[in-house]
């Protein structure tokens, strides 16, 4: 999808476009009316080194947990 007409330089929506999205409550994103952007499926979700090693961190522990529970 070619978004270029839609952003300005900065990768941003140009200020017309914002307005429109506003005024109409259209995604940020895709364009779409029926949800905003933070609930878009059409954005990628990013995760963050920091909530990966978190995730990583509290899986390992909860491994540790059962196997000592068990004995």
């Amino acid at each position: 999808m070619d978004l270029s007409s839609k952003l300005a330089n900065n990768s941003k929506l140009t200020s017309n476009k914002y307005k429109k999205h506003l005024k109409n409550n259209l995604c940020f994103y895709c364009g779409v009316g029926d949800h905003k952007l933070d609930f878009c499926s059409k954005k990628q979700t990013t995760v963050t080194l920091k909530d990966h090693n978190a995730l990583v961190a509290t899986n390992l522990l909860t491994a540790v947990f059962e196997k000592l529970s068990k004995k």
